[in-house]
């Protein structure tokens, strides 16, 4: 925990399937768009806290333009190697990372694959 070093800053990579059918569900896809979040400034109340950041992640990707987001990130392909530097050389702009791939169609049995356990936290 940091206290008040807090930054009070949240971010929720989201699953872009729902927004490019293209993409099918099946595909292996390792772009997630995040979205950046806050907690109120004083607000110690845990469950008050949690709904208004589910309140905001609702709003922000209903806004989220996610082909766009998707072709901006082909165009930092050049840079990338710079990007993992810098990022692996800072603290990060946020204190928390929260997954949202929202409810995953994943079938027991795949092809040569199977399913043992899925871990989740609702």
């Amino acid at each position: 925990m940091k206290g008040k070093e807090a930054k009070g800053k949240v971010i929720s990579p989201v699953d872009v399937r729902h927004f490019i059918p293209e993409i099918k569900e099946d595909h292996l896809f390792a772009f997630a768009p995040t979205v950046d979040l806050a907690i109120k400034k004083g607000s110690s109340d845990l469950l008050n806290n949690a709904r208004q950041i589910k309140e905001d992640l609702t709003q922000k990707i209903g806004k989220m333009e996610a082909r766009e987001l998707l072709w901006m990130g082909e165009q930092m392909h050049p840079i990338v190697d710079r990007m993992i530097s810098m990022l692996k050389s800072s603290n990060g702009g946020h204190d928390v990372t929260l997954s949202n791939m929202g409810r995953i169609n994943i079938p027991n049995e795949y092809k040569n694959f199977s399913i043992e356990t899925i871990f989740s936290l609702r």
